[in-house]
């Protein structure tokens, strides 16, 4: 039962036991939130260094294209003799390549590319997903294997058969 005549000393006490257990907790709160708003505003300022430090443009480094020794033929005129090059480029214009080439290399690429506008978020976030579930995949596998890897080839070359052999070794392991 509480104490029904209550003395100011008693009251002013409970208050001040109230304001410096509350000062105290502050003080531990500020102390533990610090650091991580020092580390966080350390990582602002330095990725706002790095990005006013780039340059405004890329420079372009010039192609790499073959190099050509000609010889002059009986006529005086000049004949290739030979070509020497790591990649056969050949330079175009913009105007010079085919617009069917252009939807092939983005079909090939994101076929859903001009309806996105570049960054497809529901893929980028069903990735994310997909990794943070190996990522789990993987370290149930570890715990299980007692933190060893091994690597075990299926039994047949057949790709049906090695598909299968794949994805009930998956199921297993989960």
């Amino acid at each position: 039962m509480p104490h029904l005549n209550r003395t100011t000393s008693g009251v002013l006490g409970g208050l001040a036991g109230l304001v410096g257990l509350s000062a105290v907790a502050g003080i531990l709160v500020t102390a533990t939130v610090t650091p991580a708003i020092a580390v966080s505003g350390y990582a602002a300022s330095s990725a706002l260094d790095t990005f006013e430090n780039m340059p405004s443009f890329l420079e372009i480094d010039p192609l790499m294209l073959p190099t050509e020794f000609y010889r002059k033929d009986s006529a005086g005129n000049d004949t290739l003799m030979a070509q020497f090059y790591d990649q056969n480029r050949v330079p175009v214009t913009f105007d010079q390549v085919n617009p069917v080439m252009f939807d092939a290399i983005t079909s090939g690429e994101d076929k859903n590319f001009y309806s996105h506008g570049g960054v497809n978020i529901g893929a980028t976030v069903l990735r994310c997903a997909e990794w943070r579930g190996w990522s789990i995949a993987m370290k149930l596998s570890r715990r299980r294997s007692g933190g060893t890897s091994r690597i075990v080839m299926p039994p047949s070359d057949a790709a049906e058969e090695n598909t299968e052999w794949l994805v009930s070794m998956s199921m297993m392991s989960l």
